[in-house]
């Protein structure tokens, strides 16, 4: 291992999360494991979050921080991952929390379990309020899967693909060399692009019911409110994703990339998508001939020569 025999390196990008902040370090600090480095990456804070981190960083020296101006979410966990020592990246939002013994319990599994790239666990979705939304909480199925049967549903009670960066942790090694970073042009659903490129890359992921992760689902947050931004990074994504993969096109990752279009699709007003050239000249034609019903249904209604009659059947189906 490198750094000194680090075995997890956290890294939390931060930006305007003061009141948060307090609770997401604690649950660092507080775990019942010890040998781990967190990195926060400030980006260009203006309410006070610069000065906690520095705080927190005098009171714990496995605690770096790293000031600069604001540039994204990408771009934040960029530079974190250039600075990690650890041998396994874990990814924390500063608005969010670890349970007390989430490393412990990884640390647990790696002893016993040597040979995977990824170990992806289980969250669960908290309110404002403080209550666990149990309708959009993970639950996985256990088991070691290769990352082409995570992309297709297999490991997901749910039958999902998995979406986010943060409820996995992966083999440092792993992701230099194989040059995986953040796109940088993405700061809204960033974490698509990232999780599915791993996953299309790796042999072995190792999927627990460890339930280590309390994501907050907060009003004014990035992802709930930027409906249109959230689309064009998805749009971008598939973009992205259908090129690496065009010449080697497995079911996974074909179902991955309906996946990633069925969310497009299901976004708030749909008929931005009329504007689009992307959509029209790539999604469109991979759902017609790779989508289920509804899919190949849109995809037709969409192709409809008369503009006022696509839009009237759009608002429909």
């Amino acid at each position: 291992m490198d750094g000194d025999g680090i075995k997890f390196s956290i890294i939390v990008p931060a930006h305007n999360t003061a009141p948060y902040l307090n609770a997401c370090v604690n649950s660092i600090v507080k775990q019942d494991y010890g040998n781990w480095e967190a990195i926060f990456i400030d980006d260009g804070s203006t309410d006070g979050t610069s000065e906690a981190l520095d705080n927190f960083c005098d009171q714990d020296t496995r605690i770096r921080v790293v000031h600069k101006i604001c540039e994204g979410v990408s771009v934040a966990r960029n530079v974190g991952l250039e600075l990690a020592c650890g041998e396994w990246i874990c990814f924390l939002d500063s608005d969010d929390e670890y349970s007390a013994d989430l490393l412990r319990r990884i640390d647990e599994l790696l002893k016993r379990n040597v040979n995977f790239d990824i170990v992806r666990f289980c969250y669960d979705v908290v309110m404002d309020d403080g209550r666990v939304d149990s309708t959009t909480s993970q639950e996985l199925r256990c088991g070691m899967f290769s990352g082409e049967q995570i992309l297709g549903g297999s490991a997901s009670a749910l039958g999902m693909c998995a979406w986010n960066c943060w409820d996995k942790v992966y083999r440092r090694t792993f992701l230099i060399g194989h040059g995986i970073k953040f796109d940088q042009e993405m700061s809204i659903g960033e974490d698509t692009l990232f999780a599915t490129r791993c996953l299309s890359l790796a042999q072995k992921v190792l999927c627990t019911n460890i339930r280590g992760y309390r994501y907050r689902r907060r009003n004014g947050s990035a992802s709930v409110v930027a409906f249109e931004k959230s689309r064009e990074s998805l749009i971008r994504s598939f973009t992205l994703l259908h090129e690496m993969w065009e010449s080697n096109l497995t079911a996974g990752r074909k179902a991955c990339l309906l996946n990633i279009a069925v969310r497009i699709l299901f976004l708030p007003n749909r008929m931005a998508l009329v504007h689009s050239s992307v959509f029209d000249k790539l999604i469109v034609p991979f759902l017609l001939y790779n989508g289920k019903l509804k899919g190949r249904l849109f995809g037709f209604v969409y192709r409809f020569p008369v503009k006022w009659i696509k839009i009237m059947l759009l608002k429909i189906i």
